[in-house]
């Protein structure tokens, strides 16, 4: 039985009441993600190692009691495999719209929303000993960033808060946030250029994520945008190269 076959066969023991079981039009990056249709409803079933996916539920309970908007995770352990599940969340993606032309005015106004939401995490308070051991690209990645920005604080952040992981409702206003799992100890300036360089990759404009880094940055020296951009483009392609077998994922 190949690996897909066998992970039906784990969603369909957490939902057995499942009517179809597919693949997303966004598949997962380094987990494997499915959608599954029930009689109750429609969940997200995202499969994931048994640490990765316990700090994620703590990282999703801890984000909901600051009142950011995030999928509310449950863990399932099905014969030593682990899921993440939750309720299915409706919209599109920040990118969908974008790549669709929304105004430039809406566009502006999620970012500073986004901009602020990444700025309010960095306030959060987390327990350190949750905090799942680093892959190596991503400590090398913070203690770069480190050099870049001496005196800033190591904190709380989402590391990956691009348009893709913004889920947006009918009025284009952000629904929720996904990918808890890049949400760990690091620096609000590189939670910062990954945006602007997503962006950047994405070809759309990174304008306004500019002036919002430079309006916060106005009292300090900081390296080149483009510079530092580059550098992070450089570490995210080598994380994806060898994530699966640094986060042990089946």
């Amino acid at each position: 039985m190949n690996k897909q076959n066998t992970k039906i066969l784990c969603i369909n023991a957490v939902y057995p009441d499942a009517t179809s079981i597919t693949k997303p039009v966004w598949p997962g990056v380094l987990h494997d993600v499915y959608i599954a249709e029930t009689t109750k409803g429609k969940y997200i079933c995202r499969f994931s190692g048994k640490q990765n996916a316990e700090y994620n539920l703590y990282i999703s309970n801890l984000l909901q009691k600051h009142n950011i908007k995030v999928p509310c995770i449950s863990v399932q352990n099905v014969d030593n495999t682990y899921i993440e599940t939750y309720p299915f969340i409706s919209g599109k993606t920040f990118y969908e719209r974008l790549i669709e032309g929304m105004p430039k005015e809406k566009s502006a106004k999620i970012y500073e929303q986004l901009f602020d939401i990444v700025y309010k995490i960095t306030k959060i308070n987390y327990d350190i000993n949750k905090v799942p051991a680093l892959p190596w690209v991503t400590k090398t990645a913070i203690n770069i960033f480190k050099q870049f920005n001496p005196h800033e604080k190591i904190t709380l952040c989402h590391n990956d808060m691009h348009a893709k992981n913004v889920i947006l409702d009918e009025e284009d206003n952000i629904r929720a946030l996904i990918d808890m799992d890049s949400i760990y100890p690091g620096q609000f300036s590189m939670a910062m250029i990954n945006m602007i360089a997503y962006t950047k990759i994405y070809g759309l404009n990174t304008d306004r994520l500019i002036e919002l880094y430079k309006r916060h940055n106005k009292n300090k020296q900081i390296l080149d945008i483009k510079t530092q951009s580059n550098i992070y483009y450089y570490l995210l392609k080598m994380y994806l190269c060898y994530s699966k077998h640094l986060l042990n994922i089946k």
